[in-house]
């Protein structure tokens, strides 16, 4: 099961050098790629997503990070020091520099998304379908709808939103990894679509409130809230555009409470108070 780290190329002093004491491949476009042996397909696919997403957010946001990938098997992962679990996420390091893991889907998560096929609407198999692809295909092709999700929780940072609400730092980061994705590759917006759509309908955490959800860490009930997070990205998207991820940075930027930031997203958007009262606050 391979990982894929994502680190900007400025300053990443001692991850890039233990990457580099390995025994392991390289890419130097579109963007410098580190691999392990027998991962260069993967290392390419992902390599390629980067650089297009990164391409896209800087024409749509002007935000811009330098990424140097690596595409590790497990035991390559041993070199650092607090080497993660095989779970996606993104770990602040220091000086704005952030390590992106975006695995291959664990046997957990896979289940997660598995379990969720008979909730799966008729459209999303039928878009499935028409693709060449099955809902098998999407589970197994996961791993790139997740990096646009994790990719996008490093640019929310870098223009400034903060982490907390944690329901919202999910949000947003699913918001501009969408946005970017649906520019990059149908196919993958096909499977986020599927995936993410048959988890929502699925049975759900309960109490399926907005208030609980840091209560809820097991990959059913994580990927239940990316769900509904999903649908209302769908939902704005289209209206608000990237404008939105500016009014959301001057939120952040000022000075507010996080236990007001639901009626401050109502102003944008009244959509925000009736998704949130549908699930529960």
């Amino acid at each position: 099961m391979a990982a894929l780290l994502l680190l900007p190329s400025s300053g990443t002093g001692q991850e890039l050098d233990r990457i580099r004491a390995l025994s392991v491949d390289s890419l130097t476009a579109p963007v410098p790629t580190y691999f392990s042996p027998g991962l260069e397909a993967e290392a390419g696919t992902y390599a390629e997503i980067v650089a297009r997403l990164n391409s896209v957010l800087f024409d749509s946001l002007g935000v811009s990070i330098e990424p140097v990938v690596a595409v590790l098997a497990p035991n390559d992962w041993s070199v650092f020091p607090t080497a993660p679990g095989m779970v996606p996420g993104v770990v602040g390091l220091d000086s704005g520099r952030y390590l992106v893991r975006v695995p291959v889907p664990t046997a957990t998560m896979s289940a997660a998304y598995r379990e969720a096929e008979p909730y799966l609407p008729a459209a999303r198999l039928a878009e499935l379908r028409a693709a060449g692809l099955s809902y098998s295909d999407a589970v197994a092709s996961a791993t790139e709808a997740i990096l646009y999700h994790e990719l996008g929780h490093i640019y929310a940072l870098e223009m400034g939103i903060g982490i907390e609400p944690r329901w919202f730092a999910e949000f947003i980061a699913s918001y501009i990894g969408y946005s970017g994705l649906v520019q990059v590759s149908e196919q993958d917006r096909i499977v986020w679509d599927a995936i993410m759509d048959a988890r929502a309908a699925a049975p759900g955490p309960s109490p399926g409130t907005i208030a609980g959800f840091d209560g809820f860490l097991g990959s059913e009930g994580i990927l239940w809230y990316q769900g509904h997070f999903a649908e209302l990205v769908r939902e704005l998207r289209p209206e608000l555009g990237f404008d939105f991820v500016r009014d959301v940075q001057r939120i952040h930027t000022s000075r507010y409470d996080p236990d007001d930031l639901m009626a401050r997203l109502g102003e944008i958007s009244p959509r925000f108070i009736t998704w949130a009262d549908s699930l529960g606050r």
